[in-house]
């Protein structure tokens, strides 16, 4: 036959399997997996859009690249001709003066910026020093005037119409600025900012061979390409950083969620696999009678592997056509019940939908479970017909056994190729060939127990018992199935209760919404007054000393090949370290030990992780500060973990409070304002005019709404998953009924009666459904602690409610699908067999 024959015979063939049953529930599950993973694709990709614009407004770029010289040129020439937007930034710290009606200095940080920015957001400025009349805008000063933060206006005893000096130029105070889109700033600075044009910098000639400038290069828009081209090229000193990777707190709590979608796609996907592992055998199995008699036929063994394979391909594109309608109206649902967690332009921006990523999924999909088939569909082309006709398995062979390890290596590589996460990919089948095999000695051994224990039962449980051991060795793939399947829903539910509460500890009641820093020593008791007047909540107090981290072990620290930017920097800047006795809240030790009260007095630190991991700094080692004009030397005693998606400040490195006896310090309060509390602000700046103040009440506010909105999607993933096993219970069950058909005409033919019947199968699957949810949750358990804490980076939540739960769902479903079933077993007359 041509191919149009086959192709036209293999569409017959699959019809005929239809009418008979069977093939219906498999390309269910196979429709709603392929609706999921395209809807879950369709999704993240948005969501990831969401989460890269969301961290590119509060970085004020997709791309910062920050160099203590001027860049070249070329390089801005290059993102304009690749299509992105560009602007330049130079930042530097100097001395401003103003001498009428007498002088007054303050230490101020120039940022003069080009036309283009900003990038992203708005300034929030104002003409006069009032909170209430402030404004939002894109523009920037004109030539010859400046904005200053209030700070800056008060050091300098001026108000707006009165002019500056900064180095050898003259400027007009024009505008008070109150918020800047940039998060390259350091948002707990101690020199108020000067804001204005680039082009006046050079007028102030305060750029010198020795200046300690910064010049930035922000860019924006799809940054990959110029990425790669541009890292090669940067030297020392340089780096180019991304907004997810400059923003630690949006990026921890983002890369969350989307660990949690890959975890959610990879039950589904195990689910799907090991449930159509079971199908496809059943399906097979119904060919194997037309495959003998088509062999009888003379028909040659390669037209017989087309015919299956042709079977399958229609298969997968009849439910591809279903399927990715419904994945793209379920993704669509999920657009807009949870659209507002993204940024307005793209949540409103239906046609910026992907279509590859649907084809993606339906290619990923049929490999996948085309995996699970192949090597049964090449057995059957391979043996002879009449071992065919009698259902008779080819004996193990060195290629089967090839054939199973190459099966592996598929599965791992399209897993791979999908998730893109090497550490689940490796882990979910480790996990997988562990449990088959626990499970697999385990039955054994059941099988055992209950030959030597059934005859002490009654008749129905005695019949149950015997049934398990008989066919145990074909069951134990049952157990396997509804294992994972009590795993799955377990897991999810583990997981959700894990993430709910951590997001519900980031974002507290009493979480800070605004800080107040750069306060002097000689105003934080006046402060503490005024606050405590107004019945303001402090959140908490830490002191500030400005540091330079040096030298490791007595060599200079130097930027890490391949290390995180945001850690790298810290090399180039002053960190804000504070002192503390007590070990701050959401801070967690994971090595080495906190210091005692016995230990204050000695001199030591405490490293956050992400900073020792990117300079391989341990427990003992000696850093070196450079702390005003003096170099300290002290040893770390402690590693630990911070919780960056907080909206709290947290400390790359902390000291005992001795340690900051004889240094300058300043202080910093962080105060939670109710909305009715607000008011209180523009009292604050009039009577502490000195200080600086940070409103971050709107973040915390978007957290908030987006952690609500995320819990949605994670219950989705649950009910979806929840949604895969019942589907595949069912298909278990059937595809394991001809065993329990040929047994309940025999016992009809002894003549028992319906009711024993019926005991006899609920006595059977309610042990397997006990089993499985004891082995499911037990596996639960013990693993979510491993990926909370390793893959997920939180700390691990167990309510009993959960597992209860679990045990009650994972019960019903087995045992309303075995009810539904064994009712239609019971219709099985022992003359219908015959026939």
């Amino acid at each position: 036959m041509n191919f149009r024959q086959l192709a036209h015979f293999s569409g017959l063939m699959l019809v005929r399997n239809w009418r008979m049953g069977g093939l219906n529930t498999i390309l269910l599950l196979i429709i709603l997996v392929i609706a999921l993973i395209s809807s879950l694709s369709w999704y993240s990709d948005r969501m990831q859009k969401g989460i890269n614009a969301r961290a590119a407004e509060l970085f004020g770029g997709d791309l910062i690249i920050k160099s203590p010289r001027p860049l070249p040129s070329l390089w801005e020439q290059q993102a304009v001709n690749m299509g992105l937007k560009t602007t330049k930034v130079v930042y530097i710290n100097t001395l401003a003066a103003s001498k009428l009606p007498e002088p007054h200095f303050a230490n101020i940080q120039v940022k003069a910026v080009d036309n283009n920015y900003p990038l992203y957001g708005k300034l929030k400025v104002s003409a006069a020093n009032d909170t209430n009349k402030t404004e939002n805008t894109q523009a920037k000063p004109t030539p010859g005037t400046v904005w200053l933060e209030p700070r800056v206006a008060y050091e300098l005893k001026i108000a707006p119409g009165s002019t500056i000096e900064i180095g050898a130029a003259r400027f007009v105070f024009e505008r008070f600025l109150y918020e800047i889109p940039d998060g390259q700033a350091d948002q707990f600075k101690i020199a108020p900012t000067v804001f204005m044009s680039l082009d006046d910098l050079e007028k102030t000639q305060i750029l010198g061979p020795r200046s300690r400038a910064d010049y930035l290069l922000m860019i924006g828009g799809p940054i990959n390409d110029f990425t790669a081209w541009v890292k090669p090229k940067l030297e020392r000193g340089q780096n180019a950083t991304t907004a997810l990777e400059g923003r630690l707190e949006v990026k921890a709590g983002f890369s969350q969620a989307m660990n949690y979608l890959k975890i959610g796609i990879f039950l589904i996907l195990l689910l799907a696999g090991s449930v159509m592992n079971v199908g496809l055998k059943e399906y097979n199995r119904k060919n194997d009678i037309s495959i003998g008699v088509l062999r009888c036929l003379g028909m040659p063994q390669s037209q017989v592997i087309q015919v299956l394979l042709l079977q399958f391909l229609m298969l997968i594109i009849l439910a591809g056509l279903i399927a990715l309608p419904l994945g793209f109206a379920m993704h669509y649902l999920w657009h807009l019940a949870l659209g507002e967690m993204l940024p307005t332009g793209l949540a409103n921006e239906l046609g910026s939908i992907n279509g590859w990523i649907g084809i993606q999924a339906l290619l990923f999909c049929g490999l996948f479970l085309f995996v699970f088939g192949i090597q049964h569909w090449l057995g059957l082309g391979r043996i002879p017909p009449l071992r065919v006709l009698r259902h008779e398995q080819a004996p193990p062979s060195v290629t089967h056994r090839l054939f199973f390890a190459v099966k592996a290596a598929t599965i791992f590589a399209l897993l791979y190729f999908y998730l893109n996460d090497l550490r689940l990919v490796l882990f979910g089948l480790t996990f997988l060939t562990v449990v088959v095999a626990l499970i697999r000695f385990f039955c054994f051994i059941l099988g055992k127990f209950l030959r030597k224990v059934a005859h002490k039962l009654p008749v129905v449980p005695n019949i149950a018992a015997l049934n398990i051991a008989r066919y145990m060795p074909q069951r134990y793939i049952e157990i396997i199935v509804f294992t994972l399947i009590s795993f799955a829903i377990c897991f999810s539910f583990l997981l959700y209760d894990s993430l709910l509460n951590s997001w519900q500890k980031q974002i507290a009641p009493n979480t800070a919404n605004y800080f107040i820093f750069n306060i002097a020593p000689e105003t934080l008791q006046p402060l503490n007054r005024f606050l405590e007047e107004q019945k303001i909540h402090i959140a908490h107090v830490y002191p500030i000393l400005r540091g330079r981290l040096t030298e490791l072990n007595g060599t200079q620290l130097t930027k890490k090949e391949g290390g995180e930017s945001i850690h790298n920097n810290a090399l180039t800047r002053e960190l804000n370290i504070t002192a503390t006795n007590q070990l701050p809240q959401d801070n967690e030790i994971i090595a080495g030990k906190w210091w005692t009260p016995a230990e204050e007095m000695v001199p030591q630190a405490s490293v956050e992780e992400g900073l020792a991991k990117n300079f391989s700094i341990k427990v003992g080692d000696v850093l070196s500060f450079r702390l005003a004009d003096q170099i300290v030397s002290v040893p770390v005693t402690s590693v630990r973990k911070v919780a960056w998606a907080n909206q709290q400040p947290n400390f790359y490195i902390i000291f005992p409070k001795s340690m900051i006896a004889n240094y300058s310090i300043t202080y910093l309060i962080g105060i939670r304002l109710l909305p009715q509390q607000e008011p209180i602000i523009d009292n604050l700046r009039q009577k502490f005019p000195a200080l600086s103040i940070l409103s971050i009440a709107l973040i915390i506010d978007q957290a908030k709404h987006f952690f609500q909105q995320l819990s949605v999607l994670v219950v989705w993933i649950l009910c979806f998953v929840l949604i895969v096993g019942i589907i595949s219970q069912n298909l278990v069950l059937w595809a394991t009924r001809k065993e329990r058909e040929v047994e309940t005409a025999i016992l009809k033919v002894f003549g028992i009666s319906l009711g024993r019947l019926l005991g006899i199968w609920l006595w059977e699957y309610g042990f397997y459904a006990v089993l499985s949810s004891f082995l499911g949750i037990s596996l639960a358990y013990f693993l979510q602690k491993f990926i909370l804490l390793f893959y997920l980076n939180i700390n691990p939540i167990v309510h009993l409610s959960t597992i209860f739960i679990t045990i009650g769902i994972n019960g019903t479903i087995i045992l309303l699908a075995t009810a539904v079933n064994v009712k239609k077993n019971m219709e099985v007359t022992p003359i219908s067999l015959i026939r």
